[in-house]
């Protein structure tokens, strides 16, 4: 069979050939241009060690700066190569300097050759530009070596932390075959070791103020004759500066006896001679230290320094001047907003662990530095929609304040409180009803035996007025209900122990005047009374008297009572109520956090169930009651911890918002009014918050 070739592929024969004549060429210059060894020779083996020879036949023309032998231990199979270069962590190593002149080398190995083990042993040279060129091995059957030899130890003394150089014969090349430790001490780290030099850290657990020095290898071990002190020298302070500064400021500390590492050293500021706060070093060297300022909430301070391990301590007496922080200083106030709430952002300088008084209330801070303050305005009162607040950063027992125009953009603000606001706390007041006539909210309140009080609010202008007290006996003390007819108030109350008792009586807010009108018999009825008004018709639902409503007419202002397919027991009772479209709505709660929406159509007098929601109990579904009301073809429930939406039409509640202020059953909301789509709530302790759906 023939084949024929084509000019292509003749081109294609002919350049591979040149490539492979070309690479030849140059692997021959390579070697002429470097030096060559021939194979190892072993001269004598005994049990102090063993004797190489390592013969050169070419030195090439690069400089020779380093040769000797290096040796691995080994079966007497074929070496792996791989195992017996400098690069290998295994590998011991014999070095005998720059090579000069001879093309024969010899040396005795007294270290590093276990007795009865196997080894392989290699020739080296290494070229001044870093190549190195190898011998053929030769197997060596051990008698032993030489134990250490430890005849230096620089520095003679020091402290934890410092590294010490150990300087003698036969130790390692190989630092994990090394072992030192302190007679009767504790184990150091090696960090290198040579044939004649190892370098150690004191470990941090030394205590023996003088120890000699032990070193193992794979051979045996030596003692040093001589001893390692240990520095117990107590730090001095002479100084430092600044000695006014602040938080992350660099306060330099002169004195003497700083020796050791830093991450032994720690500056401790202290406070009347028990408050302590520790600072790391951030350098150091015999007579200066370094130390950043840490956050510290005094104003003045004594400065030490102490370096100390696991069992030891060596503290210097407090400087001489004492360290005082700088005071804070209130640059600007700005308002930073996130979309759901109003931020503040303080600029300044010193904001050394900072204290934040907002509106007189305690800010969370959310970050901050020592130049820049991000809070939370969230505890703070607000008694109208744009307040002069007082700003106050209190830094190391001392303080800077400010005084701002703001205004706290968020879904629940706090109006008004116990303490601040227009209404007084007092042991014998009691929260009775609240309601809103022509866009101006009313709070009735129970103060004695003779009279009710009243006040009005406008949501217009953010003013409260305490209206002249009604002259109606608050004798029943149990907090009822309302509901406005014709911009009228129908209020109820009862007194929940025997004898069992029902005030009812019509308030006249442009008149000022009550008129007292027949109660509906309640019997021993005493809670969850909710009212609302439909038209001329007010209704009131009970707890008490099971699928039973009573129906007031304002016309006759008289009361009837009529039964229903709905009504409230121990697991499920009446929140609220509202009127829209012709029909009455209740909203009723469960203790497990399902509340439920129903239609009442005053002329079938039927209850349908119009949807189900869940919402987050307080302590007890009590103090989570709702306030309900319609506005704009929307209703709105809401409590001091949430606020939902229902849309009768599509039958379904939407939430709105979330209270970021943990309320506790105390602080549960208990009566409110709206204005428009907002809605005012007070709480059982008087506090006055502001709702106001987005």
């Amino acid at each position: 069979m023939s084949v024929k070739i084509t000019h292509s592929a003749w081109f294609l024969i002919c350049l591979l050939s040149c490539l492979l004549f070309t690479c030849r060429r140059e692997e021959v210059v390579e070697q002429r241009d470097y030096p060559r060894l021939l194979e190892t020779v072993l001269l004598s083996v005994d049990k102090s060690g063993a004797t190489f020879r390592g013969t050169v036949a070419s030195s090439g023309k690069s400089e020779i700066p380093d040769h000797g032998f290096v040796w691995r231990e080994g079966s007497g199979n074929t070496p792996d190569m791989t195992d017996l270069t400098l690069n290998s962590e295994k590998l011991e190593q014999l070095s005998l300097g720059p090579l000069t002149g001879s093309a024969i080398f010899e040396a005795t190995a007294t270290y590093g050759l276990v007795l009865a083990k196997s080894y392989w042993v290699r020739a080296y040279l290494k070229t001044k530009d870093g190549f190195t060129v190898y011998g053929q091995p030769v197997f060596l059957l051990s008698q032993g070596s030489l134990p250490p030899t430890i005849t230096g130890i620089q520095p003679a003394s020091g402290v934890w932390g410092d590294t010490i150089t150990l300087t003698g014969k036969n130790f390692s090349y190989v630092p994990k075959t090394i072992k030192v430790d302190f007679e009767n001490g504790p184990e150091a780290k090696v960090v290198s070791s040579t044939a004649t030099t190892i370098r150690f850290v004191v470990p941090s657990y030394l205590q023996s103020a003088a120890s000699k020095i032990n070193v193992q290898n794979s051979i045996g071990r030596g003692t040093s004759s001589l001893t390692f002190q240990l520095d117990t020298s107590t730090p001095v302070i002479t100084g430092f500066s600044p000695v006014v500064a602040t938080f992350g400021e660099t306060i330099t500390i002169t004195g003497k006896n700083f020796t050791g590492d830093r991450r032994y050293w720690q500056a401790v500021f202290e406070y009347a001679n028990y408050q302590q706060t520790t600072a790391p070093i951030a350098s150091i060297t015999p007579t200066e230290i370094k130390v950043l300022v840490p956050e510290l909430s005094r104003r003045f301070y004594t400065i030490k320094l102490t370096r100390t391990n696991q069992n030891q301590a060596y503290t210097s007496a407090a400087a001489p001047q004492i360290f005082s922080q700088m005071a804070p200083v209130i640059k600007t106030v700005d308002v930073v907003s996130n979309g759901s709430y109003d931020r503040v952002k303080i600029t300044g300088n010193n904001f050394n662990k900072p204290e934040v008084l907002f509106a007189g209330e305690t800010a969370p801070i959310e970050t901050f530095t020592n130049s820049e303050l991000l809070l939370d305005p969230i505890n703070g009162i607000y008694p109208k929609p744009t307040s002069l607040i007082n700003v106050e950063v209190v830094s190391a027992e001392q303080k800077d304040s400010r005084q701002i125009s703001f205004s706290y953009q968020a879904p629940w603000v706090k109006r008004a409180s116990r303490t601040s606001g227009p209404i007084p706390s007092s042991a014998n007041l009691r929260l009775l009803t609240a309601f809103s006539i022509k866009d101006q909210g009313y709070i009735l309140n129970a103060n004695d035996e003779r009279s009710l009080q009243i006040y009005r609010f406008n949501p217009a202008d953010y003013e409260w007025q305490r209206l002249p007290d009604l002259p109606v006996t608050s004798r029943n003390s149990n907090p009822g209900g309302s509901f406005v007819i014709n911009e009228k108030a129908y209020i109820l109350t009862r007194q929940p122990y025997y004898p069992y008792s029902t005030d009812f009586w019509r308030y006249d807010p442009v008149n000022h005047t009550v008129q007292i009108n027949k109660a509906p018999d309640l019997g021993e009825s005493s809670d969850g009374l909710v009212m609302c008004a439909m038209g001329n018709k007010g209704y009131l639902f009970t707890r008490d008297q099971a699928g039973s409503i009573w129906e007031f007419d304002s016309a006759r202002e008289s009361w009837a009572r009529r039964r229903t397919n709905l009504f409230a027991n121990s697991a499920n009772f009446f929140s609220d109520a509202f009127s829209f479209n012709n029909k009455v709505y209740v909203v009723t709660l469960t203790y497990s956090n399902i509340g439920s929406i129903y239609s009442y159509d005053p002329g079938t007098n039927d209850w349908q169930l119009e949807t189900n929601f869940s919402f987050d109990v307080m302590n007890s579904a009590t103090s989570s009651k709702f306030t309900a009301y319609s506005y704009g073809g929307l209703a709105y429930l809401v409590n001091l911890r949430e606020a939902f939406v229902f849309d009768p039409n599509a039958k379904k509640v939407t939430i709105l918002a979330r209270n970021r202020l943990p309320v506790n059953h105390s602080g549960g909301a208990s009566f409110a009014f709206p204005y428009q789509k907002k809605c005012f709530l007070f709480t059982y302790n008087f506090d006055f918050w502001e709702m106001s759906p987005k």
